[in-house]
């Protein structure tokens, strides 16, 4: 049995059979947007500190300044990354529902 699940805001899962319905796709499409501006927000965040002001000859504060780039870089990539594995369930999901709604047409 093929089942998909959906995270909710409060951390339930929510799991439905077979192909999405209109609901589901909805609740994926808010998900989807949601995580996208999670992704851009965390780009520019890390685009913002890239361009910021120079760096002080302090070493400790170099250091210190690196290790803050390294984990912004970290999380704009690890929401880049799920947005995408959230953008392909709901793409995958969206065809889903248009093959079983072509199938009950015809």
């Amino acid at each position: 049995m093929n089942m998909t699940f959906i995270q909710a805001r409060h951390g339930a899962q929510r799991f439905f059979r077979g192909a999405p319905q209109f609901l589901d796709l909805k609740h994926l499409a808010e998900l989807e947007e949601r995580f996208r501006r999670h992704c851009h927000a965390a780009i520019r965040h890390y685009q913002h500190w890239k361009r910021s002001g120079p760096v002080d000859d302090d070493l400790i504060e170099r250091h210190y300044r690196d290790l803050e780039g390294r984990l912004l870089r970290r999380r704009a990539e690890e929401a880049a990354r799920l947005y995408g594995i959230i953008r392909k369930d709901a793409r995958r999901n969206f065809r889903k529902y248009i093959a079983a709604a072509m199938k009950t047409n015809a």
